[in-house]
């Protein structure tokens, strides 16, 4: 996109809504069709400040070409200054041939020195780098509609120039803000899917726990009755590679959710069992629970198996 002009937007010429104490630009740009089209923008807008940068790249071009036009004046001055010099470089020229001769000392150093004064001083006079002031372009630029170029668009980028120290702080104020909205959002996002996660696996250790014996209950309850805060219980963690840590924190959460189980199981309320907690192990339990299961799925299995058989005599 090809900015060419920004402008202040009147209150009366406003199209956007919401606008209500807000500053409000229009900026001119060349479509692909080579045709002028307006839009308008907030001025504390992210919108507005990438305006800004496309419009100051366009002025930059602008001032390049007439800082061009302008170094060749320069450039005009340094010929008429050496072309004035002329008759320096021959004095000075001719009092250094003149040394070649041999002359007596008493008259070839100051003829020397003469020499080189009036060569290399008007040399370095007439060559001497103009600054690009405003004072030199006045001075040394004949063509007035050169000048009133220059100070156009040096109006134009210190305007650039202040509407960015004015908004930009807004704008990355803001842009802050919604990181950092996006940021809290996506932690809350994960925190909720990492409950759903637990959630589903307390669901399936649960369905576990509920096949186990009321023995084995019982002994979860009363190593359960045992630890001050079942929630930070947890057994012995090796020291093991990252792949493998999640199956020993998937195993703690899985001790943990069973003694949650049993503290709370209400079928326990009134039963006791003199158990010594020191011979109670949980892993166990959960394990041999697990063993048992599979010997129901192969009995079931086998079950279903010899009944097809049955089935096709």
């Amino acid at each position: 996109m090809n900015i060419i002009d920004i402008y202040k937007t009147e209150k009366e010429d406003i199209r956007l809504k919401n606008h209500q104490g807000r500053d409000v630009y229009t900026y001119v740009y060349i479509d692909e069709n080579n045709k002028k089209n307006e839009i308008q923008c907030f001025g504390n807008s992210e919108n507005f400040i990438n305006a800004l940068n496309d419009y100051e790249k366009h002025l930059k071009k602008i001032e390049l070409k007439i800082n061009k036009d302008i170094i060749n004046y320069f450039a005009q001055v340094k010929k008429k200054k050496n072309k004035m010099a002329i008759p320096f470089y021959i004095i000075g020229g001719a009092a250094l041939l003149l040394t070649c001769t041999k002359p007596p000392e008493i008259i070839g150093i100051p003829l020397f020195l003469g020499g080189c004064g009036f060569v290399f001083g008007p040399l370095m006079i007439a060559n001497a780098d103009i600054e690009m002031t405003e004072d030199n372009i006045k001075k040394y630029v004949p063509d007035q509609n050169v000048i009133k170029a220059k100070e156009e668009i040096d109006k134009k980028l210190q305007f650039v120039k202040s509407l960015k120290n004015k908004y930009q702080p807004q704008v990355l104020s803001n842009l802050q803000k919604e990181r950092e909205e996006i940021e809290k959002t996506n932690k809350i996002m994960q925190e909720l899917e990492k409950q759903k996660e637990q959630n589903i696996m307390k669901e399936e250790d649960y369905l576990d726990y509920i096949k186990l014996s009321e023995e084995d209950k019982l002994k979860l309850k009363k190593k359960a009755e045992s630890i001050r805060n079942v929630q930070t219980y947890s057994k012995f963690s090796p020291d093991v590679p990252s792949f493998m840590a999640r199956s020993f924190n998937r195993e703690d959460i899985k001790i943990r959710n069973f003694l949650e189980f049993a503290l709370t199981d209400r079928n326990l309320i009134g039963k006791e069992t003199k158990i010594n907690l020191w011979e109670v192990n949980v892993k166990s339990i959960i394990e041999s629970n697990g063993v048992n299961a599979e010997k129901e799925n192969m009995e079931t299995d086998s079950n279903d198996l010899a009944g097809s058989k049955g089935g096709k005599r």
